[in-house]
Order: structure tokens, then C-alpha cells, then sequence
């Protein structure tokens, strides 16, 4: 009898763990939108909506296709215009003999604006980006693109928004954390993100680095939203070389960029491809100055580059077990005036194309500059 007793409990034990092991675990799937901005609310694009056609006279369709520029879906479009529209009817009725303006108003709004911006740097707008490109340059193309990648980069971001800013102004804050709780450095690479209010607005792989330079301001990209929290810019650097750059503190810091045309940045680098090369090609900017990089339109179209260089140093550098990487000391190669530029940049394994990368190997391949205002 206790035979039989024992069979039986073993064949329910057995019967139990099956339907376990079969059970579907849990979702650890990431929204794969989770790195792109989030989408506006319905009160923002119906402000939207309202501001063009009240403010900039737009008509019904313009007003259509600039909804749907800001993301919102084209099933919705209608709806929101006519929204607007309404909105526009009752103003119209209310102010529609009343000047928009006077003149001293008109004035006193066109040199604000000026004052705004320096008149040597030209502003202007872009749609704006998601950071694709640079996370895969951070964990790899392939864990990017999977549940996997994105996981990890949401918890990293649900970290960072409960820790202390590392830069603020006003509403808006910068936050950062290494990758060390989960197996990663303590120091570089880390994640930055930007809040307003409190609010998630921007999430970016982020490289600190000493190395900095003189730079004069030309153009500042805007990354098209209400309030742009990202921009790129354009200018030269060290009084001698074209460059653009991401600005990883441009929420911060917008005013001092928009204000001061001469100002020292540090300059870093992701690695968004990398080979070993035999010999220098050499190669001359936009103003026909020789230098180690120069822009590169498959990526995009401001602050992406491809290089040479040599290697002058290699410090292994992880997010975690699965992502594996190093902090390359690069000379961006400038064969003509010897005017070498000196960056720190990360590889991640992936996305080296040939050998291992040594120090003294000559290399070239593609990159994304960012920087922020040196203290």
C-alpha cells in the first residue's frame, strides 16, 4: 500500500512540474517605441492645432499635415483640426476686428527674439531623431533590437529617473547612472536622461570625457518639438576645423549655447564602426582643411563622421556581461598640419569589422560626436 501512496504522489509531483515548465513566463518584452520620444498627449496636439491656424494662419489642410508631422496618427487628424478649426471660429468672432498686435508689441516681440540668439549663430530646425544608432553603438545592434537590450535600458532609466540631477535649470534637469549594478563599470559609459518637470524627455548613452576644445558656434539644429530639448550643433573647433556635434546638456544649457558663440566643450565619441587599416587616405573638410574625419550622410546628417586614426590606448569598458566594449583613446589623423585631434571613444565588440583593436593599430570607420559645455 504505502508503494502505491508513493507512485501516486510521484505522478502528481511529476504531472505538476509539467504544467509549470509549460506555462508562458512572464512578458519582459519592452515597448519597441520606448527609445523614440514619447507621443504627444491629446490636450498638446490640440494646441498645436489651435496655435497654427490662430497664430500662424494656417489653413485646415496645413494644419492636417502638421499633426501628422508631429506624430499624431491619421486617424485622428480630422478630429483635431476641426477642433481647431472651432477654436479658430470663436476667436475670429471675439478678436477678429482687434489687431493681433501693435506696433510696439510687434517690436517688442521681433527684439526678444533677437536678443535670444547671437546674430552670428544662424538657429534652425529638424525633424527630430530617436537614438537608435547610439544605443546600438552601446550594447550592440542585434541585443538593441531585441527584448533583451531594451530591458535593461529600461530598467537603467527607471534608475536614473529616481536619482539626484547631475545638471538642472529651471524645470529642466539632466540625470545619469553608470552601469555597474549590472555588472558594468563604475564610471563609463553611462545613460543620460532628460526631464522636464520631472518628466521623461530624452534617454542617450552618454561618455564622460577630459578631453576639451575651443569651439565658435555657426548653427544650432533643433530637434523640431514645442520646446526642443535636443539640438546638434555646427561650428568650428580649436579656430581651425569643421565640426558638429550632439549636445548632451542642451536642455540645461540652450541659453549659453544660443547667447555665446565662443565657448570650450567637451568632446567625445560612440563607435558606430570601426576596421583596421594598412595606410591614412587623408581627406579635406568643407573649407578645404585636412583632417582625420569628415561628415559622413549615411548615418545623418550633423554630427555623424567617418575617421582614421591610431590608436593610442585601449581600457575595457562593459554595460554588462552580454555587452562588452572598451574606451579607445583615438588621434584623428591630420597628416598635413600634424594638428592631431585627441578624443576618447566607445567600441562596442560588436561593431568592430576586422581584428582585434590594439593600441598603435591604425583604424578608420564611422562615428557620432556629442559633447556638453566644459565647466
Amino acid at each position: 500500500m504505502n508503494i502505491i501512496i508513493k507512485l501516486l504522489i510521484l505522478i502528481v509531483r511529476l504531472f505538476i512540474r509539467h504544467q509549470v515548465k509549460n506555462q508562458p513566463g512572464p512578458d519582459t518584452s519592452v515597448d519597441p517605441a520606448l527609445f523614440v520620444r514619447q507621443a504627444k498627449s491629446g490636450a498638446e496636439y490640440s494646441k498645436i492645432a489651435a496655435d497654427a491656424m490662430i497664430e500662424d494662419g494656417k489653413n485646415y489642410n496645413e494644419v492636417k499635415a502638421l499633426l501628422l508631422s508631429k506624430g499624431l496618427h491619421e486617424d485622428y487628424l480630422d478630429l483635431y483640426a476641426k477642433k481647431a478649426q472651432q477654436q479658430y471660429d470663436k476667436w475670429q468672432a471675439e478678436n477678429g476686428d482687434k489687431p493681433r498686435l501693435t506696433a510696439a508689441e510687434l517690436y517688442e516681440k521681433m527684439h526678444k527674439q533677437a536678443l535670444e540668439v547671437d546674430p552670428a549663430i544662424k538657429l534652425t530646425k529638424a525633424p527630430e531623431e530617436d537614438h537608435a544608432y547610439h544605443f546600438s553603438a552601446l550594447i550592440g545592434k542585434e541585443r538593441y533590437h531585441n527584448s533583451d537590450g531594451r530591458h535593461i535600458l529600461y530598467l537603467m532609466t527607471a534608475a536614473a529617473l529616481n536619482s539626484a540631477p547631475v545638471k538642472e535649470n529651471n524645470d529642466a534637469a539632466v540625470k545619469q547612472l553608470s552601469f555597474q549594478k549590472f555588472g558594468g563599470n563604475a564610471g563609463n559609459p553611462y545613460l543620460r536622461v532628460i526631464t522636464i518637470k520631472g518628466q521623461r524627455e530624452a534617454v542617450f548613452p552618454y561618455l564622460q570625457t577630459d578631453t576639451e576644445i575651443s569651439f565658435q558656434t555657426k548653427n544650432i539644429i533643433e530637434w523640431d518639438i514645442d520646446d526642443p530639448v535636443e539640438a546638434e550643433i555646427e561650428g568650428i573647433g580649436d579656430g581651425q576645423f569643421s565640426l558638429g556635434f550632439f549636445s548632451t546638456d542642451y536642455a540645461v544649457n540652450k541659453h549659453i549655447y544660443k547667447l555665446k558663440q565662443d565657448i570650450k566643450v567637451r568632446l567625445s565619441a560612440f563607435i558606430l564602426a570601426i576596421s583596421v587599416s594598412e595606410t591614412y587616405k587623408g581627406h579635406n573638410d568643407a573649407n578645404g582643411n585636412s583632417n582625420g574625419y569628415w561628415p559622413d550622410a549615411r548615418w545623418g546628417k550633423y554630427s555623424y563622421f567617418k575617421f582614421e586614426a591610431l590608436v593610442l590606448n585601449v581600457t575595457p569598458a562593459h554595460v554588462d556581461k552580454r555587452s562588452i566594449g572598451g574606451i579607445l583613446t583615438l588621434k584623428l589623423i591630420d597628416n598635413k598640419r600634424g594638428n592631431d585631434l585627441v578624443i576618447d571613444a566607445y567600441i562596442h565588440v560588436g561593431n568592430i569589422t576586422s581584428q582585434k583593436i590594439r593600441t598603435d593599430m591604425k583604424v578608420n570607420g564611422a562615428l557620432w560626436f556629442q559633447a556638453e559645455l566644459a565647466d
